[in-house]
């Protein structure tokens, strides 16, 4: 059958292998639609990927079983992304920011038993997919995917996240990397932008992300920051770097976490790196889930214990894992959202390390989560209105300020009222001498009185 419309587009790939799915506009198939190119997710272009036609009014993947090489070659064609090559590779796995409005676990699509799916047959000739036979039938194999000739790809790579790191280029499926001569902000920029990772934060030099390997694709890049790729920006081909000289990125949506106030990087309240600065979690719904990928993310032991904090910092961050996740960032996560951090706490936890497993006697229990560790220990309860107390581990650094501050007001008052006393002894003792010299040079003048008087 001849579909009414059919417009073709190269979705992407996750680093598992699945699909991204997202909403994109047609390639003008009609007079009616605009020629839009398709935007890319991180670290893939356009002219990479898995194909899907836009049929009847949706997105639809399309099936391998009859897919060739002319199929490739008309896609590549309408893409402007010159001819296929003759092995359509899978795409090079990278990382990818998962989008924040979709759980991972609903995010990805499997590629089994697709229905529906199309099959695709082409002759070769064909300008546009209007062209060529469509079947909606249900694929039980892979997916179709392509690779041609004009495909570039931009990744980040040696960094915490998919947001940070050493700068690789690919180009005709080679992938290499960025010399830092004339690199800045500007640049980096165009590489966050295109990444969807916000804005650059940092340009690191110097192979601060580690020495890459490869051809070096890029040198004295020189962005004006508007560009929407970095093979937009006037370059050299030529270069005179080694890889002790590639250029790296951080972007605004790169995210690092740390626990502070416990007594060891295992404990505490959590702290996300975002935009530029620190901010708190919101503990509503922070579970086992969540807190089992920090504490891995953490090194630490991925078994944690739930603490409650007041808030510190002005911003707020919420996250919903399906504890399987590398990282915080892999999971559904919203950014200062008052409908999910209303009436809640600053979210902790309690990493403890496999070497030094949570005892009773260390934990000293204060907290609600002690009787699932030590069921002898029974917390008291908070009082009405207040926040649940803290574990000894939470209030140790705060706990020893205060001992320390009083002991050494303590000293202090001992020392002054010692120095005080010894002032006063000391003015008692002059006064007492001064008090009988005095009292004796007046008995002497009554003694000479009376002599001179002929009365003694």
């Amino acid at each position: 059958t001849r579909p009414r419309t059919v417009v073709c587009s190269i979705s992407e790939f996750s680093p598992k292998g699945h699909r991204q799915m997202k909403p994109m506009q047609g390639l003008g198939s009609s007079s009616a639609e605009s020629e839009q190119f398709p935007e890319s997710l991180p670290s893939f272009s356009r002219c990479s990927g898995a194909v899907e036609v836009h049929h009847r009014g949706r997105w639809m993947p399309v099936c391998q079983e009859m897919w060739d090489k002319e199929a490739s070659h008309v896609v590549c064609r309408q893409l402007h992304c010159g001819e296929a090559k003759e092995i359509a590779a899978e795409p090079t796995p990278s990382p990818v920011c998962p989008p924040r409005s979709t759980p991972t676990k609903e995010a990805t699509l499997s590629f089994q038993n697709l229905c529906p799916s199309l099959h695709i047959h082409c002759a070769g000739l064909e300008s546009t997919w209007k062209q060529c036979n469509v079947s909606e039938l249900c694929c039980k194999g892979k997916l179709a995917s392509v690779t041609c000739t004009g495909s570039h790809s931009v990744r980040l790579v040696g960094g915490g996240s998919c947001c940070e790191g050493r700068v690789e280029v690919e180009e005709d499926g080679v992938w290499g990397t960025v010399c830092d001569d004339a690199w800045d902000l500007d640049d980096a920029g165009v590489v966050c932008q295109q990444l969807k990772c916000g804005w650059a934060i940092q340009a690191p030099v110097a192979s601060s992300f580690h020495k890459g390997t490869g051809p070096i694709h890029l040198d004295e890049v020189s962005c004006a920051g508007n560009e929407s790729q970095l093979w937009d920006c006037p370059a050299e081909r030529s270069h005179d770097c080694g890889h002790k000289e590639d250029a790296g990125v951080v972007c605004s949506e790169h995210q690092k976490w740390r626990l502070s106030g416990g007594k060891d990087a295992c404990a505490g309240r959590v702290e996300v790196y975002y935009r530029g600065v620190w901010n708190t979690v919101c503990d509503g719904i922070w579970y086992e889930e969540e807190m089992g990928v920090l504490c891995r993310s953490l090194g630490c032991s991925p078994s944690g214990q739930k603490l409650s904090f007041n808030y510190t910092q002005e911003g707020r961050m919420s996250y919903l894992c399906s504890g399987t996740e590398a990282s915080l960032s892999w999971c559904q996560w919203h950014y200062n959202n008052s409908n999910l951090c209303h009436q809640s706490q600053a979210a902790g936890v309690i990493c403890p390390s496999d070497s030094s497993p949570v005892s009773c006697a260390s934990l000293t229990c204060c907290l609600s989560v002690c009787p699932s560790v030590c069921p002898s220990l029974s917390p008291p309860a908070p009082l009405p209105g207040t926040a649940e107390p803290l574990c000894w581990e939470a209030k140790a650094l705060s706990n020893w300020t205060l001992l320390l501050l009083c002991v050494v007001l303590g000293l202090l008052l001992l020392v002054t009222v010692l120095a005080f006393t010894a002032v006063l002894l000391r003015m008692r003792r002059k006064h007492g001498i001064f008090a009988a010299w005095g009292f004796a040079r007046v008995r002497l003048g009554i003694c000479r009185a009376r002599q001179s008087h002929g009365l003694l």
